[in-house]
């Protein structure tokens, strides 16, 4: 007996994303830096992907948290 085969084309059907709850901005939040960084070397290794707006960088005491923009 002869098998039959059929080819059933594979399309899932993607969902449109929702759309955000805020405008978009050019900040960025890190959270939960564990390693004692100094200010100087957090700034140089976010320069590395990136630049830097002045005055647009803000670290918490305990340097567990920063805000770049």
């Amino acid at each position: 007996a002869r098998r039959k085969i059929s080819i059933v084309k594979d399309t899932p059907q993607l969902k449109s994303p929702s759309p955000p709850l805020a405008q978009p901005t050019s900040i960025l939040l890190i959270k939960n830096l564990v390693r004692p960084f100094t200010l100087n070397q957090i700034k140089e290794l976010l320069s590395r992907t990136g630049t830097i707006v002045e005055n647009g960088f803000w670290m918490d005491r305990i340097k567990s948290k920063c805000f770049v923009e």
